[in-house]
């Protein structure tokens, strides 16, 4: 494996001027062959600037390597700023500004070798003009001029190297402020993220707290205005209840009044009562007593008779009878056309299932008028329900009570075995309609 370099350096004169055109190498001291290689080449342009790119045979590098920038065979930069890139590893090469010095004049000497006390005459040593014998004085010179070039080269290159770590001291001196601002920048601009972060996570915090807050406000806001409405109703309510009550405080003080006025009256009628059921009762009873048979209709007549007489007598004074219901226990004859009520003694011999029950009911009030009035239906073999249902539907009401089942065979226990009026008789709306049911023998037992 290895690893590439890529490198970059500016010529100038001692003005400062660019030299363009110079051929330059950029050479690395190999360890192994301890000698300098050349690993790119690059000449100058017009802006004195050159640059290149080469590769080295060893991608581990633990120490950095050693550069040195070459024109022809004068050594321009032996300490260039290294630094490995952030992307791919590869070295970059920064040589800087590197002055370029002129070819150095060397010293010659053919002068004539004089001294003062000659008086310009030529010196002879050994038959042979001085001038034309080489001189150890005139050697000395040319080597110290040799020297003195050499010198003054190494302290040309001494000088621009100088200059040129001046450059990259200060360019280290502003990469290091600028490396130093970044942080610090860096490092503000972290704290202000952080706090901005703990401020972001505080407003929420707060605006949770708000939104549970304005939900609470709308739920008390409508409880509120649901309260306000109830009490709005309630009050309401209220002031007519007063109202109400006011009105039925006046009525029930009118008919204190009436009551304490008709109680005077009640104890009168009580007696009148009592003679009339008195009366009803020896109409009714009293004839069929000792085995006397009276007929159905006749005995509801007599009684009807009696109750309106009573009826009569306690309307002019204000009152009116309620309904009446008439209980007896009878032997029907005739299919139902009569009835014998017996006595306590011939109700000891009567055989079980021969007495039948027999209820009337009786509402004073207006006769109700037959023109016009609904046919019976015929109810025979129905239970007490259906010929409820089926009176009802005609505007009409079932009296029912309950005989032995030897009047009809042919039913059921708890079907209808006589009705009065008869199937196709013509009835006031509202009338009444006896109906014996069938008793059950197993319940009579």
């Amino acid at each position: 494996m290895s690893t590439t370099f890529t490198w970059s350096a500016r010529l100038a004169d001692a003005a400062g001027a660019p030299v363009a055109g110079m051929a330059l190498e950029v050479q690395l001291f190999d360890l192994q062959a301890n000698a300098w290689t050349t690993r790119s080449t690059a000449k100058t342009g017009a802006d004195g600037r050159a640059k290149g790119s080469g590769t080295i045979e060893d991608d581990t590098l633990p120490l950095a390597p050693a550069f040195r920038l070459v024109e022809s065979a004068a050594i321009m930069s032996v300490s260039p700023a290294i630094a490995r890139a952030a992307r791919g590893g590869s070295l970059v090469v920064d040589f800087g500004q590197v002055q370029h010095l002129a070819a150095v004049e060397r010293f010659a000497q053919p002068r004539t070798f004089a001294t003062a006390g000659l008086r310009g005459e030529t010196l002879m040593v050994g038959g042979v003009a001085a001038s034309e014998t080489p001189s150890t004085v005139t050697r000395d010179l040319a080597e110290r001029d040799t020297l003195i070039a050499n010198q003054t080269r190494v302290l040309a290159e001494r000088d621009a190297e100088i200059a040129n770590l001046r450059d990259l001291a200060v360019k280290a001196d502003l990469a290091t402020a600028r490396a130093q601002t970044a942080e610090e920048t860096v490092q503000t601009l972290s704290i202000r993220l952080a706090q901005s972060d703990k401020d972001l996570v505080q407003r929420d915090a707060e605006i949770a707290n708000l939104r549970d807050v304005v939900a609470k406000a709308d739920v008390a806001v409508a409880r509120a205005q649901t309260a306000e409405e109830a009490a709005q109703a309630l009050s309401t309510r209220l002031a007519q209840r007063d109202k109400d009550l006011a009105e039925r405080d006046g009525l029930l003080a009118d008919r204190a009044r009436v009551i304490d006025d008709q109680e005077t009256v009640i104890a009168g009628l009580r007696a009148t009562v009592a003679q009339q059921e008195q009366a009803i009762a020896a109409a009714t009873v009293r004839p069929a007593v000792g085995g006397k048979a009276v007929g159905m209709v006749d005995l509801a007549t007599t009684v009807a008779s009696q109750l309106d007489d009573a009826q009569t007598t306690l309307k002019p004074r204000g009152f009116s009878l309620g309904a009446i219901q008439v209980t007896a226990k009878a032997v029907l004859q005739d299919d139902g056309g009569r009835l014998e009520l017996l006595g306590k003694e011939d109700l000891k011999t009567v055989p079980p299932g021969a007495l039948s029950d027999i209820r009337m009911e009786f509402l004073p009030g207006e006769t109700a008028s037959a023109e016009g009035g609904p046919r019976v239906p015929d109810v025979s073999q129905l239970t007490e329900n259906a010929a409820r249902r089926v009176l009802a539907s005609v505007g009409l009401t079932l009296d029912a009570s309950v005989g032995p089942l030897a009047l009809n065979p042919a039913v059921a226990p708890g079907q209808a075995m006589v009705q009065s009026p008869v199937a196709g008789a013509v009835s006031g709306r509202g009338a009444r309609v006896l109906v014996i049911f069938a008793a059950d023998v197993k319940k009579e037992t």
